[in-house]
C-alpha cells in the first residue's frame, strides 16, 4: 500500500471535529451541500487510508470544505461532482473509474484539477498531463500537495481567470505551475521555495511582506528570529533574478519587517 513520504519526526495531523471521510452516497451529497461559503474541495481515491489521511492533512492545514469519497460514490450520487472547486483525483487505484471522474469534472470548466498517478504511470494517462491542471505522481510528499492547494486557492480568490498562471511585476513575470520567471528577455528556473517566495513579493509589489507571512507562505512554517532559512532562499532568488546597472537587487530587504518587490525596477541588458 501507498504511504506518502513524511519527514522524519513528522506528525501528521489529525482531521479536526466533526471532520469525516464520506464513503455512503447520501452522506457525500449532504457534506457538498453544506460547503456553500469557502471552497470546496473534493478527493477523490479508491484507496480509502490514503484519502482519509490526505484529508485530514487538508482540513488541518486550514481547508474546513474538503470532501473524500471513492470514484464510484463520485460516480453514481447526483450532485457530488458540481458546485466543485478543488478536485483532487487519484487515478493509481482504480484508473478507468478515477478518469471517468475526472472527465466529468473537466466538463464543469470552472474546477481546478489535481490528478495523482502512479509513478511510472503509462501512455494512456499522456491526456490527463495535457487536461489537468496540475499532475502529481506517487510517491510525494504531502506538503507538495498542500502547496498546491494552497496555490489554487489563492488564484480563485484574486478572481483570476481559469488555468492562469502568469504573474508579472514590472520586467519580472513568474510562471507559478512552470516555476519559472521571465526577467526582461531571460527565463530562469526556480525552485518550489523560491516560486512561492517571488509569487507573494509579486503580489504584494512595491510592499513590504513580512518574514513570517513568507516563511509560512514558502516554507509551510512560522517564521523565528534565529531561522535563516528564509534569507538563503531569498539571496538564491537575488542571484537568480540579477541586478539593475547600479548592481541592486529588486528584492530590498525592509529593517525590522521583511522585504520588499521594487515594480519599477529594470534589470541589467
Amino acid at each position: 500500500m501507498f504511504q506518502p513520504i513524511i519527514s522524519k519526526g513528522a506528525r501528521l495531523p489529525a482531521a479536526r471535529p466533526g471532520r469525516e471521510d464520506y464513503g455512503a452516497p447520501n452522506a457525500a451529497v449532504s457534506a457538498l451541500q453544506r460547503t456553500t461559503v469557502a471552497e470546496r474541495i473534493l478527493f477523490i481515491s479508491d484507496d480509502e487510508q490514503f484519502r482519509s489521511l490526505l484529508c485530514g492533512l487538508l482540513a488541518a492545514q486550514g481547508c474546513p470544505n474538503v470532501l473524500g469519497v471513492d470514484s464510484l460514490t463520485a460516480l453514481d450520487s447526483s450532485g457530488v461532482l458540481a458546485n466543485v472547486d478543488i478536485a483532487i483525483v487519484d487515478t493509481s487505484v482504480s484508473y478507468a473509474d478515477a478518469v471517468r471522474a475526472f472527465r466529468k469534472l473537466r466538463m464543469s470548466g470552472d474546477t481546478s484539477i489535481v490528478v495523482i498517478v502512479a509513478n511510472g504511470y503509462h501512455s494512456a494517462s499522456a491526456d490527463l498531463a495535457t487536461n489537468g491542471d496540475v499532475l502529481l505522481a506517487k510517491p510525494f510528499d504531502p506538503r507538495e500537495l498542500i502547496f498546491i492547494v494552497r496555490g489554487m486557492l489563492h488564484v480563485r480568490g484574486r478572481g483570476a481567470p481559469q488555468g492562469r498562471e502568469a504573474l508579472s511585476a514590472g520586467p519580472i513575470t513568474l510562471h507559478t505551475l512552470r516555476s519559472t520567471a521571465t526577467v526582461a528577455a531571460r527565463e530562469v528556473d526556480l525552485t518550489g521555495a523560491e516560486t512561492r517566495l517571488l509569487e507573494e513579493l509579486v503580489i504584494n509589489a512595491s510592499n513590504p511582506v513580512t518574514r513570517d507571512r513568507l516563511t509560512r507562505r514558502a516554507l509551510g512554517r512560522a517564521w523565528s528570529p534565529f531561522d535563516r532559512c528564509l534569507d538563503t532562499h531569498i539571496n538564491r532568488l537575488r542571484r537568480k533574478i540579477g541586478a539593475d546597472l547600479a548592481g541592486r537587487t529588486p528584492i530590498r530587504t525592509i529593517r525590522s519587517i521583511g522585504y520588499l518587490l521594487l515594480a519599477d525596477w529594470e534589470p541589467r541588458a
